[in-house]
């Protein structure tokens, strides 16, 4: 989008709760661990958490909501 990066994130199928949301530098996401996603993008070297006082990961985005029916 003109003004930056817009993300919309769906999920279902997930137990009820609130879920960190991330961007990491790799488009990979294998098992069994996930490392090959790589670390959350932070082309700033700033803090890792969206809500830190000093300042963000780019790749740190809002927290995902999950209701009763598993969906966010």
């Amino acid at each position: 989008m003109g003004d930056g990066l817009h993300v919309d994130i769906a999920v279902s199928g997930l137990r009820p709760g609130t879920y960190a949301a991330h961007i990491h530098t790799t488009g990979k996401c294998d098992a069994p661990d996930f490392s090959t996603a790589g670390g959350h993008w932070n082309p700033d070297g700033r803090e890792h958490g969206k809500d830190n006082p000093a300042g963000a990961h780019k790749g740190d985005l809002n927290n995902v909501t999950v209701g009763p029916d598993g969906r966010g």
